[in-house]
């Protein structure tokens, strides 16, 4: 179906009168409404299909257009008035989605569900009643230079278990409810790339998780009501502010891979929200549970605790950050844990600058601590090892 930009094709309600005149010859006592006819549907047999310079307009069974595990394309197209999302790719749909203007639905813009990955680029979402785009975990789209504004929430909404796949420095992606990377699988961040959280929302990794940033374009995870990164993704206006423990942690479980996993360039800010692991319960932006991933030149903030916090036998690089103005210690440190602290940066903690456990066996160099309530390690508990404290 291919029209041009002067001559759209155009699939509508009965009562639509916009087009094609008064079809129904009732003189304009009914209106088109959300809802009126099913929308359009492509099936496994559709790949291949074509929609260009189209409008979809008043359906809305699955979405003025749903494509069950086929590849379609869909281009400079308007998609508007759904009973539900405007388009809905599921079932491992892929294809592309590029150019079109998705607005006035009554769900989301674009629901992918179901490991679908379509290309989804140069798209204008507004005025959707949820999201402008929502997604299972298990999708990995990708997305590119797309707008998003007055929706109820101008991002990308995550659910479920997350596989394999890369999340772009596009619109922000916000955690609705508590997302694992699972063993197996690797979530990639791209250099810009914001991660919102709902309230005590929580990203656990049990598989890969690589976020590198850079000086310029670092990534950045934070609160849901936090506009100064990804813009005013909850559509109120600056009525909410962020705050310490508005989300839960990055939980690094103990099955995450170690050498591939690593927090370069980010910022993490305002979690730190109990986040019960098991056996106890933590209170930090990061939590590291027998994982030692790399953590370099980032600025972790605002935590309602703990900037970090290392349980059981964790033992990170943590090097070239700075972890400040969090509501207690800067890093604290489980017996078992040997962290290598380098150069890092302890800035106005609320508590010490560090504080271990006495049988940890960490190392530090190069770092600076100043504006904690105590500037320094602050040690407790049996120390019940050999050890060396250095100058």
């Amino acid at each position: 179906v291919q029209g041009t930009a002067d001559r759209p094709i155009v699939f509508t309600s009965i009562h639509d009168d916009a087009y094609g005149g008064d079809t129904n010859r009732n003189g304009g006592s009914t209106w088109p409404r959300a809802g009126d006819w099913d929308g359009l549907s492509f099936g496994t047999s559709a790949s291949g299909s074509v929609l260009e310079h189209a409008v979809v307009a008043y359906g809305g069974a699955d979405g003025n257009v749903a494509v069950n595990g086929a590849a379609v394309t869909l281009m400079h197209a308007v998609i508007r008035d759904s009973n539900t999302s405007g388009l809905r790719w599921m079932n491992g749909a892929t294809g592309q989605i590029s150019d079109s203007e998705i607005h006035g639905n009554l769900l989301h813009g674009l629901y992918l569900t179901a490991g679908s990955s379509p290309i989804v680029s140069g798209n204008t979402l507004h005025r959707n009643r949820s999201y402008a785009v929502y997604m299972q975990g298990n999708c990995s789209p990708a997305f590119s230079d797309n707008t998003a504004y007055g929706n109820a929430y101008n991002g990308i909404g995550v659910y479920g278990s997350l596989g394999t796949g890369i999340w772009s420095m596009d619109l922000p992606y916000l955690v609705t409810e508590n997302v694992a990377v699972e063993s197996g699988s690797t979530l990639t961040l791209q250099p810009g790339a914001v991660v919102k959280f709902f309230s005590q929302r929580t990203l656990i990794i049990r598989g890969t998780l690589v976020a590198s940033g850079t000086l310029t374009n670092p990534i950045v995870f934070t609160s849901i009501r936090d506009d100064g990164y990804g813009g005013d993704t909850q559509q109120d206006g600056g009525a909410t502010k962020p705050n310490p423990g508005d989300w839960g942690t990055l939980y690094f479980a103990d099955t995450s891979i170690d050498a591939d996993t690593v927090l370069n360039h980010v910022v993490v800010r305002y979690g730190g929200y109990g986040y019960s692991y098991g056996s106890g319960t933590s209170y930090a932006n990061i939590t590291l549970d027998t994982a030692s991933p790399r953590i370099l030149n980032s600025f972790v903030e605002n935590s309602n605790r703990y900037g970090l916090q290392l349980i059981n036998a964790s033992s990170p690089t943590i090097e070239g950050n700075t972890i400040w103005e969090n509501g207690d210690s800067g890093l604290w440190i489980s017996a078992a844990s040997s962290p290598q602290v380098v150069d890092n940066a302890l800035v106005r903690n609320t508590g010490y600058a560090v504080y271990m456990s006495g049988g940890s066996r960490a190392t530090f160099s190069g770092n600076v601590a100043t504006g904690n309530r105590f500037n320094g390690i602050g040690v407790g508990g049996t120390i019940n090892v050999d050890n060396t404290w250095s100058d």
